[in-house]
């Protein structure tokens, strides 16, 4: 530690020392500014606390004397820095030494855990191997059992749909030579016989069109010998859903909706006591848009079912139709027909749009033209739907409970065939997709259960619902009935 201070400090001395330049500056240098002793700081501190000591002040004087000015002081404040570091540094070098005597130990006791580690691995690996062997064994056995349970259940399902399904396909292997010819009476039947009524249509189809094609020499077209248009134009379920959609079961009914949901022309309906029209908002719901020729708006809304696809029903029409809707009726659509044009504007096309058209007109007479563009399907109530309904006007004056029983029975009927459907679709579904073990589709054979457990429930057929209640009406009246007299049903009453 420096703590020499000279005698003498006049400036004549204080030449002297300067005057050894390389010594001076050498001592600058090498200044041990760490280890100042406190007198020299005693010392010091008069010129620090003169506050003409500073570079600033003294440069105008001297620039050399400034300089050394701010040598002094940057040393002092050096040491002040110092000596409040020092301390925390030896600190710091002797946390440092405890800090690497730890780590050596730690390290000892890492190698020692890493090497219990490795044989805890060791042996985890060996106990989860052991493990997973018992665990695998435990699922194939399980495995094993659920598959023998479903075969089981899958053989017993399908014991006796063997011969059901075995009759389905000699009966598909029987019609394949029949089927052009089915199909060819069926699009005659709904391109021609939807105008007609019951009689007429039984006349052309079984007196005309099935003898003509039964004389051709060639025998080129062959037909089923129970033919039925019926059959391709729909199935049981979805007769039932048209029922409870509100289509009344009568044979005649049951055509028009075929013919209706399967015709490629715009159909026309003569329905003059909307029992076409009630079903038709009941099938379509909330797709149905409703509007008249001449009603305000009209145009607009032919332009929105047009572009969204929605079914536009046109309601109590006469014999001619607005000239408007020409280019629809003759589908004179434009761009391989995505567009049509409706009073010179362009209208883009939606594939879903469907035109509707209905007539409470008894007896109309529309021009051939439209005859040709259009379908026409008679929905005059008939007379099988007229005994129906009188019957339950009968049943529903003189035994409320039993017609809303009725109408219970036959809707029960049609959602049963309706499930039914949907159940034997997704069963012949997932036989098909199924690949592989299709053993292990547990769904399947639920399925399959499901299926048969709804066959096996038995209900009440319509006929037999409508038989027990007139028995039933005719027991509950008083003898001799007015009613029963009086009702045009009376003969098939009694």
């Amino acid at each position: 530690m420096i703590g020499k201070i000279p005698k003498d400090r006049s400036w004549r001395s204080a030449k002297v020392m300067m005057g050894r330049v390389d010594q001076f500056l050498d001592s600058l240098i090498n200044y041990d500014k760490e280890h100042i002793h406190p007198d020299i700081i005693r010392a010091i501190h008069p010129y620090l606390d003169n506050p003409e000591f500073d570079p600033e002040f003294i440069s105008s004087k001297s620039s050399a004397a400034a300089g050394l000015c701010s040598w002094v002081i940057n040393i002092i404040l050096f040491y002040e820095v110092y000596c409040n570091v020092e301390p925390k540094r030896r600190a710091l070098e002797a946390a440092d030494a405890e800090l690497a005597a730890a780590q050596e130990k730690e390290a000892a006791i890492k190698a020692k855990v890493r090497t219990l580690e490795a044989t805890l691995q060791q042996l985890t690996a060996e106990f989860d191997r052991a493990n997973n062997e018992k665990t695998e064994c435990q699922q194939e056995a399980e495995h094993t059992n659920r598959t023998l349970v479903q075969a089981n259940r899958l053989i017993h399902g399908l014991a006796s749909e063997k011969v059901r399904w075995f009759q389905a396909v000699e009966f598909l292997r029987r019609n394949e030579l029949t089927l052009a010819g089915d199909v060819l009476l069926t699009t005659a039947f709904v391109s021609y016989a939807g105008i007609f009524p019951k009689r007429y249509r039984t006349h052309l189809l079984h007196k005309a069109w099935i003898p003509f094609l039964n004389g051709i020499s060639t025998k080129a077209v062959l037909l089923s010998e129970s033919f039925d248009p019926i059959s391709l134009l729909a199935d049981a379920a979805q007769i039932a859903t048209w029922n409870n959609e509100g289509l009344p079961a009568d044979r005649m009914s049951i055509e028009n909706a075929g013919i209706l949901t399967t015709c490629e022309r715009w159909p026309l309906l003569i329905d003059p006591q909307l029992q076409g029209l009630k079903w038709i908002k009941g099938h379509y719901g909330e797709r149905l848009q409703i509007t008249s020729l001449g009603l305000k708006g009209f145009q607009e809304v032919l332009e929105r079912c047009l572009r969204e696809g929605n079914v536009l029903l046109i309601e109590n029409v006469y014999e001619e139709l607005d000239s408007s809707l020409d280019p629809l009726m003759s589908r004179q659509f434009v761009k391989k027909g995505k567009a049509i044009k409706i009073d010179g504007k362009e209208v883009d096309l939606h594939p879903d749009f469907r035109l509707i058209i209905h007539s409470k007109l008894a007896n109309p007479h529309f021009r051939p033209e439209l005859q040709a563009q259009a379908t026409l399907l008679n929905f005059t109530v008939t007379r099988d739907g007229l005994e129906e309904q009188l019957l339950a006007e009968v049943v529903r004056a003189e035994r409320p409970d039993l017609e809303n029983s009725r109408a219970e029975l036959v809707k029960q009927e049609n959602d049963f065939k309706i499930a039914l459907k949907a159940l034997e679709d997704d069963l012949l579904l997932r036989l098909s997709k199924a690949q592989g073990a299709f053993l292990a589709d547990s769904q399947l054979v639920d399925s399959l259960e499901q299926t048969k457990a709804t066959v096996r429930r038995p209900f009440l057929s319509p006929t037999e619902c409508l038989q027990r209640l007139s028995r039933a009406v005719i027991g509950c009246l008083p003898e001799p009935s007015p009613v029963v007299a009086g009702c045009p049903l009376a003969p098939w009453l009694g």
